[in-house]
């Protein structure tokens, strides 16, 4: 999943962890996003989360407050 939540920051710079969440391969069967129920949702954000905190740590991304939200960007090298 950490390749997975690097290339969506790459790809989309500027998402919160939700929207990153919302794109990331989950194994939940046939069901997409829009579908995961709400306790779901909020334990996969939470995962997101240190995913992305991980990556921070590695130097491949950086967060940023955009609006009050902390947002996701990869580093250039």
């Amino acid at each position: 999943r950490l390749q997975n939540a690097l290339h969506i920051v790459t790809s989309n710079p500027s998402l919160n962890a939700y929207q990153i969440g919302g794109k990331m391969q989950w194994a939940m069967r046939g069901k997409n996003w829009d579908e995961f129920p709400i306790e779901q949702k909020w334990f996969a954000v939470g995962e997101t989360i240190a995913h992305l905190d991980y990556l921070i740590g590695e130097g491949k991304i950086e967060r940023r407050q955009r609006n009050g939200m902390n947002c996701y960007f990869p580093l250039l090298c």
